[in-house]
């Protein structure tokens, strides 16, 4: 047998609040909950009284440290931070279980494979993006009021079209860009 609750939960009394109420019959936008301890603070308690600007919240699990944990009961300088799923990679993750690098390998790889030699840009070509990065000699414009245009790019060298390497080995990747660096260097 399943168990069932005996009372049904009172809702707010704002009129047309539907919410759950927690103190004073408010729900916690409305003022209900417990309040932190501390003078003059009017944000809801996390534990021991005290919201987490004045120290409430679960903290790290070793002894001399006072941040909040992330996960498994550890804060982010003791190991409680997710990390990246690439294989090897141990930068905390940031986007779909991926770190910020992989993530933008990962989102950008799929137009680099493509056989087409023009791209459309975006009004501006920021240095720090992908397409510069994997190609910074291709002729970029700056187009006044955000509007696009279509860059030719020449045909792309075999290392560029082959992004899984980069994925898997960051490193094979670091050493690609440090040429591309290096070229462009003799070339001025």
């Amino acid at each position: 047998m399943t168990k069932t609750s005996k009372h049904k939960a009172i809702q707010c009394s704002v009129p047309e609040c539907t919410k759950k109420a927690q103190t004073h019959r408010l729900c916690k936008k409305h003022g209900g909950g417990i309040r932190c301890k501390s003078t003059n603070c009017q944000k809801l308690a996390q534990s021991r009284g005290l919201c987490v600007a004045h120290g409430g919240g679960r903290h790290c699990a070793i002894i001399s440290c006072a941040k909040l944990s992330q996960y498994k009961g550890l804060c982010l300088v003791h190991g409680g931070g997710r990390r990246c799923s690439m294989s090897g990679c141990h930068k905390f993750r940031q986007i779909r279980d991926l770190c910020k690098s992989h993530a933008k390998l990962q989102m950008s790889s799929a137009p680099l494979r493509s056989p087409s030699t023009t791209v459309t840009t975006a009004a501006v070509v920021s240095k720090l993006s992908i397409s510069f990065l994997m190609n910074p000699l291709a002729s970029s414009k700056v187009i006044p009021n955000s509007q696009s245009t279509t860059v030719k790019r020449p045909p792309e060298s075999p290392a560029s079209q082959n992004l899984e390497s980069f994925l898997i080995d960051p490193i094979d990747a670091s050493r690609y860009f440090s040429t591309i660096v290096e070229n462009v260097d003799q070339m001025n």
